[in-house]
């Protein structure tokens, strides 16, 4: 049996982000990740949401997973592009994708980015969400 912890949002932001970073994950990559897993607890996706830290936690560790990425953008035409994630964590590159997705899209009127060489990236909707807010 799993004992039910209860902790406010901002511990549990500040210690999710300082457990992916002790693990070597650079600031950028921890903070998508842990954006991404409270996304997802905060909407009971407990599935997608901060339990994962300790797992993330260990790829990183591992060396299964890139902790300090360098993305690179290819575009393929005026409404696509690629963004190789460099075998980082996903939530970095999901964020990521959304942001160059807008960006793209305000030039083509639409826009679709493909990511490769990354990693499990969580619940999807906080990339939605995410585009949703930056439009």
């Amino acid at each position: 049996m799993t004992d039910l912890i209860i902790a406010p949002w901002d511990q549990l932001e500040t210690q999710t982000f300082a457990g992916l970073r002790s693990a070597g994950a650079d600031e950028a990559s921890a903070g998508a990740a842990t954006r991404a897993m409270l996304h997802a607890s905060r909407l009971g996706v407990d599935s997608h949401g901060v339990h994962l830290a300790l797992h993330y936690a260990r790829v990183l560790r591992s060396g299964r997973v890139n902790p300090t990425p360098k993305m690179q953008i290819r575009r393929t035409a005026l409404g696509s592009a690629v963004l190789d994630a460099d075998n980082g964590l996903g939530h970095a590159s999901g964020y990521a994708a959304m942001e160059l997705a807008c960006s793209l899209a305000k030039e083509a009127g639409v826009d679709a980015v493909g990511v490769i060489n990354s990693s499990h990236f969580g619940a999807a909707g906080a990339y939605a969400l995410a585009g949703a807010l930056l439009h």
